[in-house]
């Protein structure tokens, strides 16, 4: 695999050669949707990449955590919303909202996280072998961040007036924080779960 350069969603990422320092700003705008009477086609990625994932995730979740060694991925939003997190070299820890049809990119070396507020759909495209065993290789776990960003989140979403929260001084907008598809999701797989032990424990009895 060609490292060098490094393109991610189209022209967006400048060429990259491996003496040169990373750029942890992690928004890539999209190139322009190709349209026409039938519809339009929009390109997410046109360079080489070993690993392509849809992710799902649940309301009130959070993935990553972790830095890379050496891979990277692109991440695009088809659904949902992901609050990003990644620690500058500074050591500060900076957060971006991203909604569907938004484009972000995480370079190796940089503690990452995303929590996901409402039931979230994503898609990432990724430099390295993406089963298990490379994964886990590659990662080192990090605390960057833990469930009380959610209360952060609601104590934004319930503020229409007044003092601003963390999150409406960064300038981000949010929508509510829970829908109702979201909690008739998550009663789904409660509901589900609980008929799956049950049918495992008649089964055992048997």
């Amino acid at each position: 695999m060609n490292d060098t350069p490094l393109k991610a969603f189209g022209d967006s990422i400048a060429d990259h050669s491996a003496d040169a320092p990373w750029e942890s700003n992690p928004p890539v705008p999209l190139d322009n949707p190709f349209v026409d009477a039938r519809g339009s086609i929009q390109n997410l990625w046109l360079s080489g990449c070993q690993s392509v994932a849809v992710i799902e995730s649940r309301a009130e979740t959070i993935r990553a955590n972790h830095v890379h060694t050496t891979d990277w991925h692109a991440t695009y939003v088809v659904s949902g919303l992901v609050l990003y997190y990644w620690r500058e070299a500074d050591g500060e820890v900076r957060m971006h909202a991203y909604r569907a049809g938004d484009a972000f990119f995480t370079p190796p070396g940089f503690e990452h996280a995303m929590a996901f507020p409402v039931t979230t759909t994503i898609v990432t495209c990724s430099r390295n072998v993406r089963d298990t065993a490379h994964h886990e290789s590659d990662v080192r776990r990090v605390a960057l961040i833990d469930h009380t960003v959610f209360d952060d989140y609601a104590s934004a979403d319930a503020e229409e007036e007044g003092t601003p929260s963390s999150f409406q001084e960064t300038g981000y907008s949010f929508e509510r924080r829970r829908t109702l598809a979201d909690r008739a999701v998550n009663l789904f797989y409660a509901v589900a779960g609980t008929v799956a032990l049950l049918r495992d424990r008649i089964r055992d009895k048997r």
